[in-house]
């Protein structure tokens, strides 16, 4: 019996394999290109002849099903190679790396019912092939680097498929330090609070199909981690800004005190909102909640993660206004590669509430102040903070060194209270402008003042 149903498979996967180079083709041709001004890219690395070449060696072991439908030893060997050459294009057209990365195929053997002892001195890593419905992806260290794939040949494309190359290219980017992102999704009726989604990410750490962009997070662990393999000594828990807050404004900019924030953890590998709150506090007088502990709740080192909290659920609430929005690890963690030095800051805007010189929780400068832009020097983004202590017509005019205008920032009238103005680093066209030194320049009908501020990248 067992000889009869190996036949059969053997002709079902001829009948596969009569269509192989079609498949091939399939998932060889996966080039993409993504624009330069792709908001999910950040420092976007220099051309690939410049970079440092970081190469990993691969050992394929394939079990005797797999190995069978993809036509024997030899024919698998092709195909593997031809997939790690997809997965390596999919780390690096889009330049976001400062390295060229290279996973590269040593070779490849044949086990029948279980995985022979592997020699961790022979390749960086094993990449273990098996028969398995459904489809399976996995990685892990321990007691080596492995990457593990459990499909069907006729399953989505087969072993070598479009699909099972998505997975694959996920996995490598655990091998690389990335983190789960897909562990931040919440479907609405997940959400105790409110039934709010949280949805998927899109990019290559958030699913574990169809991703093309990788996202910031990952951008920053993979670089870290340059050639290194034993990545080990990653302590997750370092990768957070100095300090987290919440702050509140109206949608005239005005910050808004005594708004009560409360903040919901979502568990890594939960889905789920949790029901009680781990932080619950109100906003100060300048409409700032300074976290006193940092929420994700970090706890250790190594993959996984042991940072118990992988997005937050954050409501504001002052009166009958309601207001809410999510502070994924992903972003947070992101913010620190971006910049280190600085505290990450989760801006919710209260748009039903009005606030007039007769609001009791609201205290109106008694002069007009511009303060200086945060933060400086910057990239590509910064704040301008000014005060009006009546109702006042302004403008509000970026200069650059020759007295040119850059950018007419506000040309209007605005109401008493501190305002606070983002530049996105371009011009009246549209366009960023380059490194400087710029001023910006608040004028009223009773004062004109500048400040420097300035543009590094």
């Amino acid at each position: 019996m067992k000889y009869f149903l190996i036949i059969i498979l053997s002709v079902l996967c001829l009948v596969v394999n009569s269509n192989a180079t079609d498949i091939t083709t399939q998932y060889i041709d996966t080039s993409f290109n993504l624009s330069d001004n792709d908001s999910t890219i950040i420092n976007k690395s220099p051309k690939s002849d410049s970079l440092p070449i970081w190469t990993f060696t691969v050992t394929a072991a394939i079990d005797y099903t797999t190995a069978l439908c993809a036509g024997g030893i030899d024919s698998a060997f092709i195909k593997i190679s031809a997939q790690m050459d997809s997965v390596n294009t999919r780390f690096n057209d889009p330049q976001v790396f400062n390295g060229i990365i290279n996973f590269s195929l040593d070779s490849v053997f044949e086990f029948q019912d279980t995985l022979p002892p592997f020699n961790t001195t022979s390749s960086d890593y094993l990449l273990q092939y098996y028969w398995h419905e459904p489809h399976i992806g996995m990685y892990w260290q321990d007691p080596f680097f492995t990457i593990q794939l459990g499909w069907s040949f006729f399953d989505e494309g087969g072993a070598f498929g479009q699909r099972s190359t998505d997975i694959l290219t996920h996995e490598f980017g655990h091998t690389r330090g990335a983190l789960d992102v897909y562990w931040e999704y919440v479907p609405s009726e997940n959400n105790p609070i409110n039934g709010a989604e949280y949805p998927l990410d899109s990019t290559i750490m958030g699913s574990t199909y169809y991703g093309r962009i990788w996202d910031e997070q990952s951008i920053g662990f993979i670089n870290r981690n340059l050639d290194s393999v034993a990545y080990d000594m990653i302590k997750y828990a370092d990768y957070f800004q100095d300090s987290m807050m919440v702050f509140v404004t109206s949608s005239d900019s005005i910050p808004i005190s005594d708004v009560l924030i409360k903040i919901y953890p979502v568990r890594s590998r939960t889905f789920e909102v949790y029901s009680s709150a781990i932080i619950q506090a109100h906003t100060n007088n300048e409409g700032k909640l300074l976290f006193q502990i940092n929420p994700f709740e970090p706890m250790g080192i190594l993959y996984p993660p042991y940072i118990k909290n992988c997005n937050l659920f954050v409501t504001a609430q002052k009166g009958s206004s309601f207001e809410y929005a999510w502070m994924p690890l992903s972003k947070v963690q992101a913010a620190y590669f971006f910049d280190s030095t600085k505290s990450y800051i989760l801006n919710l805007v209260m748009e039903d509430i009005v606030l007039s010189i007769d609001d009791d929780f609201l205290t109106l400068p008694n002069s007009i102040q511009l303060e200086q832009n945060y933060p400086n020097p910057f990239n590509p983004t910064t704040s301008i903070s000014f005060s009006l202590s009546n109702k006042s017509a302004i403008s509000l005019i970026i200069y650059n060194t020759t007295g040119q205008v850059v950018r007419n920032l506000i040309n209007d009238e605005y109401p008493a209270g501190t305002h606070i103005i983002l530049w996105d680093g371009k011009n009246e066209s549209g366009q960023f402008v380059s490194s400087g030194l710029y001023f910006y320049q608040l004028s009223t009908e009773d004062m004109v003042e500048s400040k420097k501020m300035i543009l590094l990248k």
